[in-house]
């Protein structure tokens, strides 16, 4: 047996019977909720464990039907010789096999056929060989009858890829541990078949909630040292305030060391991370002791100070002793600190010490969560849990003190305030008046300045020109009533060559939040978009806008692709089109249904397509010009744009047919600028 393995040996052993050393296994290797459960009935046709479908999805756990061969040399073929056994051998398996070190595992199993990639997981101390009817699957370290030879590894939830097909196998684990590594309970391994799939997630998902657990454990102990440690180089008669930080260093240190010591897979580096442990185990109630006894007034005492230099010589111990009696003293060094720890804040308790309930209640729950909540398979979560409301406890007892002090002073320096108030207040009520006049000048005009920068900012957004296509001809103009718009038009070329996009768009209200809106609006149209089916796009823009987060504010939006003789139209919460055709003279209407964008609710909207022969022209308009009312509040009307529409559609071009439609509006309305903004955009298909 080397000298590694030796000491790894006797420290485990002793670790056993260490309070706060169980506190930290605790911590460290309670079952996690995350693991792929187990399945412990599995069925057994003469010695053979039966592989079904369902049982790999779940998870089976080998732990039945084992037979041990003290010959490490596989001959081939499977001997009924064999002892049965566990996979993890107790003292008296180890005793009745006459275990020496190294031996083979036999297992039959039987596989169901039409299963699932499988794979092994294996934990274990000591070094294994896993072969499938004598194929091997896996070596970790190197297994040797041979003491000097054996290089032991530490397996940690490995996975082992087994190729199980339709029949009997036999697995077979050659398995050496001449060291005695029994931290899972015994010597052996253990191993669990499952869904390779399955089997990795539940690995991840247990590294990463334990390494969670750890960096909240850490992450709020190194806060709250640093914290303290800051408030003691500010008030450094505040000694209690460095004891806690350096306590909760050694709580951060415990976490950190005991999960290194945990997944290391190397023998000597888990021996330094176990001694460690050890050693942030032995400060943390040492820390705690001196941290009680300042916190409440009573000093450094004669007995405390024996323990710090007890604790130092036990320190060294740790460090360098190959047996197990420096570890049991240190055991029951911690057993004596964390009982002055007690009695410590007991006694200020009972004589009542202002706030010292605080403590000892952060205390209680610390120990009632850490050993009752292991008992009661909490695990992990319990010790955490405790710890975290340990530190709170003991962060808040201190903040309470600086508290008191700061509220005897706050009380002494209130008539001053108050004077100093009423002095300020007599001198504020004489600049009022003058102060708010100013301030309201100045607002207004930054609110004027703001409005015509944004929109220049918007109408500079604005396309220059429409697109020019062979097969269209397309005018468009935007009216706007305010400085800034809500209305909004936009273009883009789609880059698989499909035909440009064309975008109308109406934001509800108008001034600067209704600008605000339409940029957004332009900015997820334009980025990335363009080249998605039409209802698609209007999703995402509306949960772009969404995202935003502006209160009782939507877009209502259509989008048009140009193709060729068609224009493939979807629209959420717009007018309906006007399609004049050129052949009859009649004009369509065309109602597309869907829900404004930026909304809770999705838009619901459908992808049309509107077929257009030579000369025929579609009229695309937001509420603005419909809707554009009289000084008695009657409205222009869809059906008088209809019949206007069809009136002057034959007879002029597009940016005149835009214009008179506009002109024609205003004029019935007796107005000279709209009530709200108007947008009008028209294509027409070329005559050729």
């Amino acid at each position: 047996m080397t000298s590694v393995g030796l000491r790894i040996r006797r420290r485990s052993q002793a670790f056993t019977v260490s309070v706060w050393a169980l506190f930290a296994v605790l911590a460290a290797m309670a079952p996690s909720t995350a693991q792929v459960t187990a399945a412990s009935e599995t069925p057994d046709h003469d010695g053979v464990i039966e592989i079904t479908r369902e049982g790999l999805r779940e998870g089976l756990a080998l732990d039945e039907g084992w037979r041990f061969f003290p010959d490490v040399d596989d001959s081939g073929e499977t001997q009924p010789q064999g002892m049965p056994i566990d996979p993890i051998l107790g003292a008296k398996d180890l005793t009745e096999i006459g275990w020496s070190g190294s031996g083979r595992f036999e297992l039959q199993l039987h596989a169901d056929p039409d299963l699932a990639l499988a794979a092994l997981s294996l934990l274990h101390e000591g070094a294994s060989e896993i072969y499938l009817d004598g194929d091997l699957l896996a070596r970790y370290g190197v297994v040797s009858p041979d003491p000097g030879a054996e290089e032991p590894y530490f397996a940690r939830r490995e996975l082992v890829l087994i190729p199980l097909q339709p029949g009997t196998h036999r697995l077979v684990v050659r398995y050496s541990n001449h060291a005695d590594y029994q931290r899972l309970g015994g010597v052996g391994f253990r191993l669990l078949v499952g869904e390779q799939a399955r089997l990795a997630a539940a690995r991840e998902t247990l590294i990463s909630s334990q390494a969670t657990e750890v960096f909240l454990v850490t992450g709020a102990a190194l806060a709250l040292a640093i914290l303290h440690a800051f408030l003691f180089a500010f008030f450094p008669r505040e000694l209690a305030n460095l004891l806690y930080a350096a306590m909760t260093l050694s709580l951060a240190g415990l976490y950190l060391t005991d999960q290194r010591a945990m997944f290391s897979s190397d023998p000597a580096a888990s021996r330094l991370w176990f001694d460690g442990t050890l050693t942030f185990g032995l400060l943390l109630p040492l820390l705690g002791a001196w941290f009680a006894s300042f916190a409440v007034g009573g000093g450094a005492s004669l007995y405390l100070r024996s323990l710090g230099v007890v604790a130092a010589v036990l320190t060294l111990w740790i460090w360098i002793d190959d047996g197990a009696i420096g570890i049991i003293a240190v055991t029951a060094f911690e057993l004596v600190a964390f009982a002055e720890m007690v009695r410590i804040l007991g006694v200020a308790v009972w004589r009542r010490r202002t706030d010292a309930w605080i403590m000892m209640a952060g205390l209680l729950i610390f120990l009632v969560a850490s050993f009752g909540g292991a008992l009661a398979g909490l695990g992990r979560l319990a010790v955490t849990v405790g710890a975290l409301l340990f530190l709170a406890s003991m962060s808040a007892y201190l903040a309470r003190r600086v508290a008191r002090v700061h509220m005897a002073l706050e009380a002494r320096l209130a008539e001053v305030e108050e004077l100093g108030r009423r002095h300020l207040e007599q001198e504020r009520r004489a600049h009022a008046a003058e102060l708010e006049s100013q301030l309201l000048a100045v607002e207004n005009q930054r609110k004027t300045n703001e409005l015509e920068q944004a929109r220049d900012l918007q109408l500079s957004m604005l396309p220059a020109r429409a697109p020019e296509t062979a097969d269209w001809e397309v005018a468009w103009r935007m009216w706007t009533a305010t400085e800034v718009g809500g209305d909004y038009y936009d273009t883009a070329d789609s880059s698989d060559g499909r035909g440009p996009l064309l975008a109308v768009g109406d934001a509800t209200g108008h001034g600067l939040d209704a600008g605000l809106l339409v940029t957004a609006t332009k900015s997820l149209f334009q980025t990335g978009l363009r080249d998605s089916d039409l209802p698609s796009l209007l999703e995402r823009i509306s949960v772009g806008l969404r995202r935003l987060r502006l209160r009782r504010r939507n877009v209502a939006l259509l989008v048009a692709r140009l193709e060729a003789g068609q224009v493939r139209v979807a629209a959420s919460g717009m007018p309906p089109l006007l399609v004049h055709r050129h052949a009859t003279g009649e004009v369509e209407e065309m109602l597309l249904a869907g829900l404004p964008l930026g909304t809770a609710l999705a838009p619901n909207t459908n992808e049309r397509i509107v077929e257009l022969r030579p000369a025929d022209t579609l009229l695309i308009t937001s509420d603005g010009l419909p809707e554009l009312p009289r000084e008695d509040g009657e409205p222009w009307g869809y059906e008088r744009l209809r019949r206007a529409f069809r009136q002057a559609v034959q007879e002029n071009d597009l940016k005149t047919l835009i214009e008179g439609l506009y002109l024609n509006a205003l004029a019935w309305a007796d107005r000279t600028v709209p009530e709200d903004d108007v947008t009008l955009v028209a294509l027409r298909r070329s005559r050729t």
